[in-house]
């Protein structure tokens, strides 16, 4: 795609913002990062509760994310089951973009394609971004400490009292 990359591991130089994509690792404050981003892509095959994946969707970034078997789709699409056979196209959930897992060498290229089709649709369409990044925010409020804490208090009073 002709990306310029900047990836921590290999860069000697200074962090800049004349790259299009960063690999940054491991960051005390990922926040600085994220907020002058334009999306936030999660390939990731496994997660529980993706907390990257939060930070990003906090920060009002449209995110496109693998629909690994755990994190994304509970985060992204709420309403829709686990298919029964693993993604190979992109689905737009209502709080972001779900696509295959770069997992499975017999259909890497053509999952390649689909992320590859869908960075450029969304990196593309402004308001699309806008607007997936406002639904990232608000889904995030879903997550809060304390209606967190309140599902907590209302599990065990229900299993204590019950």
């Amino acid at each position: 795609m002709g990306l310029r990359v900047y990836a921590a591991w290999e860069s000697v130089g200074q962090l800049t913002p004349d790259y299009d994509v960063y690999f940054i690792g491991l960051q005390q404050n990922p926040f600085k990062y994220l907020r002058p981003a334009k999306a936030f892509v999660f390939p990731s095959s496994w997660e529980g509760f993706p907390m990257a994946l939060g930070e990003a969707m906090i920060c009002g970034l449209p995110v496109l994310s693998a629909d690994c078997p755990t994190g994304p789709r509970e985060m992204l699409a709420p309403d829709t089951a686990t298919p029964a056979t693993p993604l190979r196209h992109a689905e737009c959930g209502t709080y972001g973009m779900l696509l295959p897992m770069l997992t499975q060498p017999g259909t890497l290229a053509a999952d390649q394609a689909v992320w590859t089709d869908a960075m450029a649709a969304l990196l593309n369409d402004a308001a699309e971004q806008k607007q997936l990044g406002q639904l990232a925010r608000e889904r995030m409020q879903d997550f809060t400490r304390e209606r967190i804490f309140g599902q907590w208090v209302e599990l065990v009073n229900e299993v204590c009292s019950g």
